[in-house]
């Protein structure tokens, strides 16, 4: 899918929701699968081959430890 489209549709969801249409960009699901793909066992180069990446460092750059997701003050605070 183009990120054109992606963020078309991101887009339409958005609203539908009733959500702020400048929250989310392509580019953040982009980094939002590529930080949970890891941590469901998602091998980095399966990943870099979903995201298109030529070189691994690229992909590795999109993802985001999920420590800062599993150990969040505000997720422990019921949130």
């Amino acid at each position: 899918m183009h990120q054109r489209a992606v963020e078309a549709a991101a887009l339409r969801g958005r609203v539908l929701a009733g959500g702020a249409a400048a929250a989310y960009a392509g580019h953040s699901l982009r980094s939002g699968l590529a930080t949970s793909a890891p941590a469901n066992d998602a091998p980095g180069h399966a990943i870099q081959r979903q995201l298109r990446h030529k070189r691994l460092d690229t992909t590795s750059g999109y993802i985001r430890s999920e420590q800062l997701f599993k150990q969040n003050l505000a997720g422990m605070a019921g949130l």
